[in-house]
């Protein structure tokens, strides 16, 4: 009999995020099924793993129903295989909640669910459109990992009195090999990297006005965006033809190639009004590409203002082309940023260190139960 525990991991379609942790998980350890809210996209969330061949094939994919079916199904999949833990998002793809919903009615004991909170769950746009179902989940599962410190007193408020094992990016963390990458000193560079996202969140429409209002200083450089929506491409399209800017609106590029990417620019821009760590700030700040993000972001703890990076408010294309400036003009600030980025990026995020902390984080969740009032010291990466 396999000496192995079960876990089963319910995502969504966005797998990028989930793969990189799955990533993590030594398969020696722990039997992983994968549960995706998301049944049309089943096979792009497989290709989506950033993953050894043969750590794929350790990666068991359940049989997923259609909506409404979904949460049946999910419960019966919890049923057959008595998993050791449960771990999910808490709003991505409506994991949360579908947990919620399958372990409704299940008989006998039930295993430990782990949420992640990411992102923008606790947002005032969250909270007023799903703020009953969110604070459910929160009362109803026993464990909660986050990006930030700062969504502690939130998850508190809001009803959750389970524990908080750990604040880690849900991204993961880093092989040494890839920074072995090539990457000449930022000052050396003439990319301007913008995040593409003009969504409810996203502001990178923001970002180009900013572009826009100092086309002239911009003379030497190219513009690129990543990760690009509709409304951002199409206020480039127009920017274009305008003139005098020239935006390359770059496709949806495979994470090796993005993370490259980083390695050319000389800047690196997100912008939204609510966001947890992002993962192109991480990008940006381990592969040389001064960062500039917005305040509202979680960066307390990974930027130094004016040192490391520049925070700027989200929806001020005025601030946001002041900071452009001076990482354009500041040879020593983007260099010197550089190399403290990447040494704390390179010891806070390296692969094996993060990896040890999910297996302490799950050997502790597991083990809860066998000694409930132990004091646990809260891992923070």
């Amino acid at each position: 009999m396999s000496s192995k525990k079960r876990l089963l991991f319910v995502g969504n379609r966005w797998g990028l995020h989930f793969s990189s942790w799955i990533d993590h998980i030594d398969p020696s350890r722990w039997e992983i099924f994968y549960f995706n809210t998301d049944p049309d996209s089943q096979e792009q969330t497989k290709d989506a793993l950033f993953s050894k061949q043969a750590f794929r094939k350790e990666l068991q994919f359940l049989k997923t129903d259609s909506h409404p079916n979904c949460a049946k199904a999910l419960k019966s999949q919890i049923q057959q295989l008595r998993p050791a833990l449960i771990h999910s998002t808490l709003r991505a793809g409506d994991a949360g909640s579908l947990v919620l919903n399958a372990v409704t009615g299940i008989r006998g004991k039930l295993p430990p669910w782990i949420v992640t909170h990411t992102g923008s769950d606790f947002s005032d746009y969250c909270m007023k459109k799903e703020g009953e179902t969110i604070k459910a989940i929160l009362k109803s599962c026993q464990f909660m990992l986050c990006e930030c410190t700062r969504d502690i007193p939130i998850a508190r408020k809001l009803g959750f009195q389970g524990e908080i094992p750990g604040v880690l990016p849900w991204l993961g963390g880093y092989p040494s090999s890839l920074f072995q990458l090539k990457a000449p000193p930022p000052s050396k560079r003439n990319l301007i990297l913008l995040k593409g996202n003009q969504t409810i969140f996203g502001r990178a429409n923001v970002g180009l006005k900013a572009l826009e209002m100092i086309s002239k200083d911009l003379e030497g450089f190219q513009i690129a965006i990543h990760s690009p929506y509709v409304y951002s491409t199409l206020y480039a399209e127009f920017l274009n033809q305008k003139g005098p800017l020239k935006i390359e609106v770059l496709p949806r590029l495979p994470r090796q190639e993005h993370i490259k990417r980083y390695a050319r620019a000389r800047i690196a821009i997100g912008l939204s009004t609510s966001d947890g760590i992002s993962m192109s700030l991480l990008e940006a700040m381990a592969f040389g590409a001064f960062p500039i993000q917005s305040n509202s972001a979680c960066t307390q703890g990974w930027i130094r203002p004016h040192q490391s990076g520049l925070l700027v408010p989200p929806e001020n294309p005025k601030k946001v082309a002041k900071a452009i400036l001076t990482a354009l003009t500041d040879s020593q600030l983007v260099d010197r940023a550089f190399r403290e980025n990447r040494k704390m990026i390179s010891q806070r995020l390296s692969f094996a260190r993060v990896q040890n902390a999910i297996e302490e984080i799950y050997q502790r969740v597991v083990q809860v139960e066998a000694s409930p009032t132990k004091k646990r010291k809260r891992i923070l990466l």
